[in-house]
């Protein structure tokens, strides 16, 4: 998830959003340290098929933990 802005904002977060260098101009968002990303298989809202992948790929809570358990 990239953005132009230095300072990017969420509703309803309660973790710290940040941004690191994208390298392209364009900033990271990040959530608690965390970047965040987009997986290209959730074509629509609410997907989450890239939850898991390789161990390294979390859906994260409002508060940026990590969300391991989902219910499947």
């Amino acid at each position: 998830m990239t953005t132009t802005s230095t300072s990017p904002e969420g509703k309803g977060i309660t973790g710290r959003i940040g941004e690191i260098s994208a390298g392209d101009g364009n900033h990271q968002v990040t959530l608690d340290g965390w970047p965040l990303y987009y997986f290209d298989g959730d074509t629509v809202p609410g997907t989450i098929k890239g939850q898991g992948i390789g161990g390294v790929w979390w859906l994260l809570s409002p508060d940026g933990q990590k969300v391991t358990d989902i219910g499947r």
